[in-house]
């Protein structure tokens, strides 16, 4: 179930990110044969293999909790290419109560961001003027990783809501790779009625994506 976003403000649009800048190391060498002075350039792009990062901030209603704080992760705090992750750490009650934000002071370029809680919610605010921009073939997903009942004892197997809300006025979320995909799925092999995932979009000012 995808909710919210108004239909003209969902457009395919190719967005090319400069946000992996920081990742690439220039070199310049230097060379003396004999009498002569010879210079080269060695352009060197060392770029930073792509982690996952999982948050871990406190599990309180708080705007203030941002993604610029290494503090609220476990693997710092994340930056292009890396594969962002939401699960039960630092969930909360309540659908649509904002517990991290995406501030002015981050890399606003990630891989790919997923939300699988499989008790209580998460709500990202996407700050004004800011863009989350998802640039690997992961995408979006709202599932949660594997079966939440799998193992579990019937007592115990239960049905699952995951409802994930990304919200802010003047904030946007982009989808930057064609090959990426938009998932909002949540099944269970225990066939457990009533389980299902919702993306829910309508408090924010823009969304855009070139997916599949």
């Amino acid at each position: 179930m995808l909710k919210g976003a108004p239909p003209s403000s969902i457009n395919p649009v190719n967005i090319l990110s400069s946000a992996l800048v920081d990742r690439l190391l220039f070199k310049a060498v230097l060379s003396r044969f004999g009498s002569g002075i010879a210079a080269g350039l060695l352009l060197s792009l060392a770029v930073a293999p792509a982690a996952t990062i999982v948050w871990n901030g406190p599990a309180t209603t708080n705007a203030s909790l941002s993604w610029s704080s290494a503090g609220n992760w476990a693997g710092g705090v994340p930056g292009g290419g890396d594969d962002v992750k939401f699960f039960d750490a630092g969930a909360i009650p309540g659908i649509s109560n904002v517990n991290n934000t995406v501030d002015a002071g981050m890399l606003s370029s990630v891989g790919s961001v997923q939300f699988g809680s499989t008790n209580n919610f998460h709500t990202t605010l996407i700050s004004t003027g800011a863009t989350l921009l998802l640039t690997n073939s992961g995408g979006l997903n709202i599932v949660t990783p594997g079966d939440a009942n799998q193992g579990a004892a019937a007592a115990s197997v239960r049905p699952l809501t995951n409802w994930a809300t990304l919200t802010g006025a003047g904030g946007k979320l982009a989808i930057s790779n064609s090959a990426a995909s938009l998932v909002v799925n949540q099944g269970s092999i225990s066939n457990i009625a009533k389980s299902f995932a919702v993306l829910d979009l309508s408090g924010l000012d823009t969304f855009s994506g070139n997916f599949s």
